[in-house]
């Protein structure tokens, strides 16, 4: 099935897609600076790579992708072309996907590797920002304090996060909704923003 994406105008700017705009508005509920295809990225070979978003507080860039995985592979290079897998804080690239359970909560995902990516707040700035559990531990990529972010107040894809309380509900039984609870604030969901469309017009009689 070949889904065209629909473009939507949001705070003046024109998003080749509602899901991408619906990530911009997302951000801005976060209050993070953020910039929209700022510019390609040279992965050799002739070949130029224009993410969708950069975090440039943060060394994160993001790319929108719906129910789909097309043009991943190129994801995956640009990822490796950028990224920097050993240093705290270094440059990091997110998947940003659709809206999941529960509720209408943000979902996203590490392009690559088994870490999981969680959105933490840090106590010194009181930033929200992305981090790579297992390489940033809880190094605030706002301002730069090495265990600055929270232990729990943290934000999880829904993804990994109704998958985290299952797996706890199935080894510690009603305990484990308290558990992720206690881990992740509100069961580490982060509520997706919409951003608003424009009114229906209507057809003429």
């Amino acid at each position: 099935m070949n889904i065209r994406a629909v473009p939507l105008t949001y705070n003046g700017t024109t998003y080749r897609s509602t899901l991408e705009a619906d990530w911009a508005a997302t951000f801005d509920t976060l209050g993070w600076y953020y910039e929209y295809e700022p510019w390609a990225v040279d992965l050799g070979g002739g070949v130029r790579y224009l993410a969708d978003f950069r975090l440039p507080g943060q060394n994160v860039w993001c790319e929108v992708k719906g129910g789909h995985n097309q043009r991943l592979h190129k994801t995956r290079q640009f990822h490796k072309a950028v990224a920097a897998p050993d240093e705290p804080g270094g440059e990091l690239v997110v998947i940003l996907r659709a809206a999941g359970e529960p509720g209408r909560s943000a979902n996203w995902h590490a392009v690559a590797g088994d870490y999981r990516i969680a959105i933490g707040q840090c106590e010194v700035c009181e930033e929200w920002c992305f981090t790579q559990t297992r390489l940033d531990g809880r190094f605030c990529r706002h301002c730069g304090t090495e265990d600055g972010l929270i232990h729990n107040r943290q934000y999880i894809s829904a993804v990994a996060a109704v998958a985290h309380q299952r797996n706890m509900t199935r080894k510690t039984g009603n305990a484990g909704r308290d558990y992720v609870k206690e881990q992740f604030g509100e069961f580490g969901r982060l509520s997706f923003a919409r951003a608003p469309r424009p009114a229906a017009r209507r057809r003429s009689a």
